[in-house]
């Protein structure tokens, strides 16, 4: 799939795009990914022109609350590879484990009071930020 996420105050929103026929699709590879790349701008956002920078791949469990009002995925097995002209052949790979808990607006009070009780680091993530500047820094 491919996903554009949009952010408004403090709520998140995706647009996807199914691209099944790209399922099994080896994306180490640097024909495959012109491929898709192509697909993308000719097909699915031709106005845009987007070119792919990097590969990140992840591992995901996905967790529901037993009364289902709070999802929560966790991330893991994270790996990161710069494929802009594919100037490093190999994934860095990090230890980091991301936790994501997703609920209705309403509920942001008994998740924060519930959270309190728990040792725990908060902070925002975006994988793609973290993982293309540190296999970035790493790669120089």
């Amino acid at each position: 799939n491919l996903e554009i996420k949009y952010k408004k105050n403090f709520e998140s929103y995706k647009k996807i795009f199914f691209l099944q026929k790209f399922k099994n699709l080896d994306l180490t590879n640097r024909n495959n990914i012109k491929l898709l790349s192509n697909y993308i701008n000719n097909s699915v956002l031709p106005n845009l022109n987007l070119k792919p920078i990097s590969l990140i791949q992840y591992k995901r469990l996905y967790l529901i609350s037993s009364n289902n009002l709070i999802r929560a995925t966790l991330d893991y097995n994270i790996k990161s590879k710069k494929i802009i002209n594919f100037i490093n052949p190999f994934f860095f790979n990090y230890s980091d484990v991301i936790l994501e808990l997703k609920y209705d607006i309403n509920l942001d009070n008994y998740v924060r009071t519930n959270l309190n009780q728990m040792n725990t680091r908060y902070s925002k993530s975006s994988k793609y930020i973290n993982y293309t500047l540190l296999s970035s820094n790493n790669f120089s």
